[in-house]
């Protein structure tokens, strides 16, 4: 075989193998217009921020963008969701009060009054950093804290779990879960998860139900009797209707006061 024939027969073979390279259909990515939009909100730029950045696992899919970088100059409303940095005690607290004294804060507090899903890296939480060594008491004080955050809906997790949390907000949202919806969902699950443990903390049993509600009136007594309830526990704060209780007395249903 001639030299030429053989490169013919090559060249041939290389057009073919580009040709059905260029036929297979290519993963559609996402453009910027279409990823949904996430917000880094910190006071200083910090490694971890610039990690949630910079990650391709996080680019591919979420178009992230810096408040500190635009001076602040964003609506929380164009955003799915807040990534919080810079969670100082002194921002803990501020938070946690309500105050929004500082660029930083006021957009954190938009964000949660908004229903928007905010996640909190546990490295970005300074009260984490005392765990080992501040007075117990004090602690579990400003750990109430945290633990109201999380109530309103607040996600803490670690920085290497952040990934997951994001896909797991967008799986709820594809599933037609607004932002919104899912923090409800979250605080609904959280609550629900409460009252299953309190149940076992007290030993409770098929014949004990909980009214988790403010005011607990005769015919709540009454449906938790029909359900063959022997005992009703009820939250510290709840209001029990005088009916309640003499419908409880009469069929020998124990009222008890749960710490819900």
């Amino acid at each position: 075989m001639e030299d030429k024939q053989l490169v013919e027969i090559i060249l041939k073979q290389v057009m073919e193998k580009l040709k059905s390279s260029q036929a297979e259909p290519k993963e559609a990515g996402l453009s910027e217009a279409e990823k949904p939009k996430v917000l880094i909100l910190s006071e200083e730029h910090k490694t971890c921020c610039h990690e949630v950045l910079e990650h391709t696992d996080f680019t591919q899919i979420y178009q992230f963008e810096c408040a500190m970088t635009m001076e602040y100059n964003c609506r929380i409303e164009d955003y799915e969701a807040v990534v919080l940095f810079s969670v100082s005690n002194i921002n803990l607290g501020k938070l946690t009060a309500g105050i929004g004294d500082t660029l930083y804060l006021n957009l954190a507090l938009q964000a949660i009054l908004t229903g928007k899903k905010v996640y909190v890296p546990n490295e970005a939480v300074e009260l984490f950093s005392y765990q080992a060594f501040a007075p117990k008491a004090f602690y579990s004080m400003m750990l109430e804290k945290i633990e109201f955050l999380k109530s309103c809906g607040l996600t803490f997790c670690e920085l290497k779990d952040l990934g997951s949390a994001l896909n797991t907000l967008k799986q709820e949202e594809e599933m037609g879960y607004s932002p919104a919806q899912v923090s409800f969902k979250k605080q609904a699950e959280s609550k629900n998860n409460q009252q299953v443990h309190v149940l076992q903390d007290l030993k409770c049993t098929k014949q004990d139900v909980i009214i988790d509600k403010k005011v607990v009136t005769e015919s709540d007594i009454k449906r938790a009797w029909e359900e063959g309830a022997v005992t009703v526990y009820t939250s510290d704060k709840a209001i029990i209707s005088d009916l309640a209780k003499e419908f409880a007395k009469n069929r020998n249903i124990l009222l008890k006061r749960s710490g819900l």
